[in-house]
């Protein structure tokens, strides 16, 4: 197993911590002490979080701690429990960070992010980047808590056999590699001073010539970034030209669409003026003269219906004895009936004729009427048209000028990273002369 060196922990509501962070790097031999002061309370230390400490770097680690304690969460504040370790194993870079409400696992090697999809795939992934490092090896080794179920020497036989055998492979390994390195680094010492002399000068041309290799290399970024730049700054010219005589091809379009639909809709209105108007001056047939004619009719029929009526009543016949009376004549009404019998024969033949001239007017109503519908609705249909046509034109001048404002920010950023090169190598002429 290779060496592992804890650098720092960070703690947010973890037990009895709100927030903490602690570096670890090569701090030595450290005592934790706790100091409790709850005047309640006659413990001296206890629950001012010597313990927890521990068991947030076992947690973040393992998701347990080194009691098995399964809530962890600061029982006095709410909100998310967090604890970030970073540490180096096998020469790489970690950073891992454990969370709950809500939970989750995140794992960042060399600054990369490694984590899965959710906690249960990260933790399948964190056991195989480092399969050493599990719950029964922190808490019986690498922390030593007083009194712990799980520390070493209360290990089974078995139990200490196994975590001797995790750590032989790099504990032997380490201390055979540093007794090497200390004989290597016997007989290397005074041939490193050897050639300390000519290395430092050799190191000062290699410093003077890196210096000159990346100011060229500065300068041919620069030349580099500024033609990649100014081929950009052309295409986006040639789109925003492009651009302009899409939008001033549009404008032109909207406006004779205006203009056409102005003049329909003013066409239309005349139309509808002039209908209004010639809807009284429609040469109808005139049925006025019928009209006299038979209400003349009327009151003759009327009056001879009533004269007929009132000598018809008129009778010769006692009604109470039946016999005839004397000096009474009972009046013949058969003229009258006939006389009104050919009136009322009159009457028909105009009321038919008013009848049919009301169908002839009615015609003519109805034509005309049809007539203004045909030319209103023709009218209509080049309106809707043309506003639908409108319409599509003004969302296309629309979609173009957004499109040229969006070039126009590009084209506003290339200038000015034209610029800024431009004027660093001004600068660094002026500082060269």
């Amino acid at each position: 197993m290779a060496n592992i060196y804890f650098k720092h922990i960070s703690i947010h509501n973890f037990m009895s911590y709100t927030d903490a962070e602690l570096d670890l790097d090569r701090s030595g031999n450290v005592l934790v002490g706790g100091i409790n002061n709850n005047p309640e309370d006659s413990a001296k230390s206890n629950g001012c979080g010597k313990s927890s400490l521990f068991s947030a770097l076992s947690w973040c680690l393992t998701g347990e701690t080194i009691s098995g304690a399964k809530d962890v969460s600061n029982i006095y504040v709410d909100g998310k429990t967090e604890v970030s370790i970073g540490f180096i194993f096998d020469e790489d870079e970690y950073k891992i960070t454990r969370t709950k409400n809500p939970s989750n696992l995140f794992v960042y090697i060399n600054g990369e992010n490694k984590s899965g999809k959710g906690i249960r795939d990260t933790t399948e992934l964190l056991s195989k980047y480092i399969p050493q490092l599990s719950s029964s090896l922190i808490n019986s080794v690498i922390i030593l808590g007083q009194g712990l179920p799980q520390k070493f020497s209360n290990n089974t036989p078995s139990g200490r056999k196994e975590i001797l055998e995790k750590l032989s492979n790099s504990d032997f390994m380490i201390l055979d590699l540093k007794e090497r390195l200390n004989s290597r680094y016997n007989t290397l010492i005074n041939e490193q001073r050897t050639f300390q002399d000519s290395n430092l000068k050799i190191e000062t041309e290699i410093k003077i010539n890196e210096t000159e290799i990346n100011s060229l290399r500065f300068e041919l970024d620069n030349i580099k970034d500024k033609i990649s730049l100014v081929r950009e700054q052309q295409e986006l010219e040639q789109k925003i030209e492009e651009l302009n005589e899409s939008i001033n091809d549009y404008s032109d379009t909207i406006d004779e669409l205006k203009s056409l639909i102005y003049d329909v809709t003013r066409e239309r209105n005349i139309i509808t003026e002039d209908y209004a108007s010639g809807l009284h001056s429609i040469p109808l047939i005139d049925l006025s003269s019928d009209e006299s004619s038979l209400a003349n009719l009327n009151v003759e029929i009327k009056s001879l219906e009533d004269k007929i009526r009132e000598l018809d009543l008129v009778t010769d016949i006692c009604p109470t004895c039946g016999q005839k009376l004397p000096n009474i004549t009972k009046i013949d009404t058969s003229d009258l009936k006939l006389i009104l019998q050919e009136k009322i024969n009159v009457k028909d033949l105009i009321i038919k004729d008013i009848e049919e001239k009301t169908l002839k007017n009615n015609k003519i109503n109805s034509d005309y009427i049809d007539s203004f519908k045909a030319q209103i609705s023709e009218l209509d249909e080049t309106i809707d048209i043309n506003t639908i046509d409108l319409k599509t034109q003004e969302n296309n001048l629309n979609i173009c000028t957004n499109q040229k404002t969006q070039y126009e920010n590009e084209l506003r950023d290339i200038n000015y990273k034209i610029f800024y090169i431009d004027n660093e190598k001004a600068l660094k002429e002026d500082a060269s002369r």
